[in-house]
């Protein structure tokens, strides 16, 4: 192929790359304007920034302080659970099930509820990461004139097999299916990173 056209959005002009002498030209012929042009794993960046021992330390704190809460209100069940078998009476034992059934209404809501708040705190801790992210790809692209970076992952990464939906975004986040690995800024971003 003779170039590619980026669509940027509905009320955009489209953009025509080109290539020329291992560039890419923007403009109408092709030979005037020229772009560097380089490629990032970015989810590799993102996922060594949330795996930071700094950037964990709010989602460990917040899962070690849910999982003794819920800890608590299992073993409230399980006293219940116990005092049911101990029981004889009947109206005892139908309040004992019942406050049982109340419990468990609750520890069944609670584990919902921290597992919300924690697909939270992990997409939050991603938008931080993939902010930090685009500054160093912005410093990196300042220090080797670099225009246009295209986000891919590495095509020669070993697709997971098991679950199709995640196949299938593997595949679609590799962009760039193939690239001279030197126009790959990835190791600069994480240097930039202390990564």
């Amino acid at each position: 192929a003779d170039g590619v056209v980026l669509h940027q959005g509905e009320n955009q002009e489209d953009v025509t790359l080109t290539a020329r002498d291992g560039r890419l030209a923007t403009d109408d012929d092709g030979l005037h304007t020229v772009r560097n042009v380089a490629v990032c794993d970015v989810i590799t960046v993102v996922q060594k920034l949330v795996q930071r021992p700094s950037a964990r330390e709010e989602l460990d704190d917040f899962i070690e302080k849910s999982n003794a809460k819920l800890q608590g209100m299992k073993e409230d069940l399980q006293q219940l659970q116990k005092a049911l078998e101990q029981e004889s009476d009947p109206a005892a034992r139908a309040r004992i099930a019942q406050e049982g059934q109340a419990r468990l209404q609750e520890f069944q809501q609670e584990q919902r509820k921290v597992l919300e708040q924690q697909d939270q705190l992990q997409s939050k801790m991603m938008v931080q990461a993939y902010g930090l992210a685009r500054n160093a790809i912005d410093a990196v692209c300042k220090d080797l004139d670099i225009d246009i970076v295209l986000a891919t992952r590495d095509p020669e990464l070993e697709l997971e097999t098991g679950i199709t939906t995640k196949v299938l975004t593997d595949i679609l986040s590799r962009t760039v299916v193939h690239y001279p690995t030197e126009i790959d800024i990835t190791a600069e971003v994480l240097d930039e990173l202390n990564l």
